[in-house]
């Protein structure tokens, strides 16, 4: 609690340094009012007992949510009642099938109706416990959803976002105010407006409170939101002007110099366009509003809208050369190799250039860090197509040497004065892995559960812990992650004493791994990370237009397939 809360409330936010694969990553989310009577100390003694009743329901809501779990994730990944529903059907179509044949199926008959029994049995409960899970979710938020928590009102002012060094604002503007007086601003008087660099836009709540929330994870970052007492939440109409008359006069004189300024440069490039082609006015396909009317003027909001992993990036060289830092190289190679032939593109096509510039010195070290970007780009992207096919160690192979090319990329881009940092891919790469090996340690767990498949999942799992610690994943929570699973087996199995003294003692030294993150001396594993990685075969080479289009793909699978990790990096 706190003695008195102040009239503006800025709330900086503290943003994980590993993108690591779990669920709390999606549960941030963007208030527009907040009620702050829990942290009055007159509330402290209601506060607590509020508090216990949430800790109790909790409690109930995460036995439901456990029981609801058994249901639909069978074995640790399949859905029990999907597994029912395919056990009907196939029982169906061996009665279909005796029955065609004339042959006797009493007995297939007999166990249709004992899975039909079944799965009526099942979906009735996993309804009912559905009921009940949103009951408790309901009930806990009911419990600080009272009148008497309903008095101290904070309202969403301000949310301030950066991207690498560029900052930005979405700012709820009121309606101006009638009379001479003030009156209580409210979210139906006004709108959010976007405040940017070089222009300021209208943006829908959605916007502001949803894909602001998405972006949460990726480079688009939220800092700080600002709220506002709803006390003090005035519109004023009539305020006293205290800006002192040699500032106004300055403020003035350095206005008129800026306009002239604008005048003149748009009497040159009038003189410009009148001695070469015509200027192509296309229409872009961005969100924002752009300025300029060139190719190179629209570069640097299309860079800022490009995230480094997208397909687009293996199709626009000017764009890659724009994020690198490269201006004046992108604008020498844009007035002197565009092909003036073609006048109207998409965004997402690249700016025909004539052949030639590549042989040019002036553009070498930008066209090697190029081909150089897209060939790690196959790494990535048989990595990610290996867990398509279930080979999650083979694609952890691909993308272990894609994770250093790029690290070696990013260094020779420091080396030619680069901002390699700018497409940086290594937080793509990492969060997949992480993905891979959660779903590797899911396994390892489940095959352990079971006496007979003991040995194997302890085996698999140090082989998880032996990749893990060669990619670096042990000074960053990752593994705490990984462990719970294992102390939990562990303590099961003190409960029902239902292993051997030999296979407990694996147990434990595997935990005490995972906890020290490294493989203790002497401890046999037939699993090697460095053979693994010898024995792939080098991703097969494609033009450059085949590789954009299949990585495209790739990606739209890995937004299904991975939905976590792909709302985790805003996989677009």
């Amino acid at each position: 609690t706190t003695l008195e809360l102040a009239p503006i409330l800025v709330i900086n936010l503290k943003h994980q340094n590993s993108y690591s694969y779990s669920y709390s990553d999606t549960s941030f989310q963007i208030h527009k009012e907040l009620y702050m009577d829990r942290y009055l100390p007159e509330n402290k003694k209601n506060i607590e007992e509020k508090w216990n009743q949430v800790e109790k329901l909790k409690i109930e809501l995460e036995r439901t949510s456990h029981q609801i779990d058994k249901i639909m994730k069978f074995q640790g990944k399949h859905s029990g009642t999907e597994l029912l529903k395919g056990s009907i059907e196939h029982f169906r179509w061996k009665c279909s099938r005796a029955k065609e044949k004339g042959e006797s199926y009493d007995d297939a008959e007999r166990t249709l109706m004992w899975l039909m029994n079944v799965q009526e049995r099942v979906e009735r409960k996993f309804n009912a416990l559905l009921e009940k899970k949103v009951d408790h979710e309901q009930n806990i938020k009911k419990i600080f959803d009272t009148q008497d928590m309903k008095k101290c009102l904070y309202r969403l002012k301000a949310v301030l976002v950066r991207e690498g060094q560029t900052h930005w604002a979405y700012i709820w503007v009121p309606r101006d105010g009638k009379g001479d007086g003030h009156y209580t601003s409210t979210f139906d008087d006004g709108s959010w407006m976007k405040f940017h660099d070089t222009n300021v836009e209208k943006v829908y709540d959605d916007l502001v409170l949803n894909e602001t929330v998405n972006n949460y994870h990726s480079n688009n970052t939220i800092y700080a939101l600002i709220y506002v007492d709803h006390k003090y939440d005035h519109n004023y109409t009539n305020i006293t002007d205290v800006i002192p008359a040699s500032l106004k006069e300055f403020v003035n004189r350095d206005n008129r110099l800026f306009e002239d300024e604008l005048q003149s440069q748009h009497r040159s490039q009038e003189d410009i366009s009148e001695s070469t082609v015509d200027i192509d006015h296309r229409t872009w396909g961005s969100d924002s509003t752009t300025y300029g009317t060139s190719d190179f003027d629209y570069l640097p909001e299309q860079a800022r809208n490009t995230k480094s992993y997208q397909s687009i990036m293996l199709k626009r060289i000017e764009l890659f050369g724009f994020k690198l830092g490269q201006i004046d190289v992108v604008k020498s190679l844009l007035e002197d190799y565009k092909d003036p032939s073609v006048n109207s593109l998409d965004w997402s096509e690249p700016i025909p250039l004539q052949s030639g510039y590549r042989g040019k010195a002036k553009y070498s070290a930008m066209v090697t860090a190029y081909d150089s970007f897209k060939h790690t780009t196959f790494y990535i992207m048989e990595g990610l197509e290996q867990s398509f096919q279930d080979q999650y160690k083979q694609g952890l192979g691909y993308l272990y040497q894609a994770l250093e090319l790029e690290r070696s990329w990013v260094n020779d881009c420091e080396r030619n004065g680069f901002n390699g940092t700018n497409l940086d891919r290594t937080i793509f790469i990492n969060t997949f892995a992480k993905a891979f090996l959660k779903i590797l340690n899911d396994g390892s767990l489940e095959k352990a559960k079971d006496p007979k498949s003991f040995p194997e999942g302890v085996e698999n799992a140090l082989s998880v812990l032996k990749i893990c610690i060669s990619f670096k994943f042990i000074r960053d929570g990752f593994l705490n992650g990984l462990t719970e699973g294992w102390v939990n087996l562990k303590k099961n199995i003190e409960e029902k004493d239902t292993y051997d003294r030999a296979t407990f003692e694996k147990l434990s030294q595997l935990i005490s791994s995972y906890k020290s993150s490294e493989i203790p001396y002497g401890l046999d594993i037939k699993f090697s990370f460095d053979s693994l990685l010898e024995n792939l075969e080098p991703p097969k080479l494609i033009d450059d237009d085949s590789l954009a289009q299949r990585y495209t793909e790739c990606l739209k699978k890995c937004k299904t397939q991975f939905k976590d990790v792909a709302q985790a990096i805003e996989l677009i």
